[in-house]
């Protein structure tokens, strides 16, 4: 036993590519609460335009009467009607909507082209890397 260990060792040091992958993580973890702004901890955003998203008032379909919204990542914003429609989101981000008025509750991660019925959720938050 002993020389097998001292041939795996030495052929380890002169190959270290022939060494076992290291596993994939079991999952990611992601931020589960926004950062209470009264803290005095700051985060600044990675992205100004993180998210560019449309928002109807009146209807969940994603028709009539309208208002565009652009927001940076990392800020938890309000959603300001009962439908959105997400048109484009920075490359390295992902959107979600949460169901209660703090980026938490419910969450839901939104992608741009779809209509989404907004009245069971009330913010957006963009998370950017």
């Amino acid at each position: 036993m002993l020389f097998f260990t001292a041939i795996t060792t030495l052929a380890l040091l002169l190959n270290p590519s022939a060494a076992a992958p290291a596993p994939e993580p079991a999952a990611v973890i992601q931020a589960s609460e926004p950062v209470n702004a009264t803290s005095g901890i700051s985060v600044r955003a990675t992205e100004p335009v993180a998210v560019v998203f449309t928002s109807w008032s009146s209807s969940r379909q994603c028709s009539g009467s309208s208002a565009g919204y652009t927001n940076a990542d990392g800020t938890c914003y309000s959603l300001p009607g009962q439908s959105l429609r997400v048109d484009r989101i920075t490359n390295t981000c992902r959107t979600f909507v949460y169901g209660n008025r703090d980026c938490t509750g419910t969450e839901m991660q939104v992608y741009p082209g779809n209509c989404y019925d907004a009245r069971d959720f009330y913010t957006l938050k963009t998370f950017c890397h």
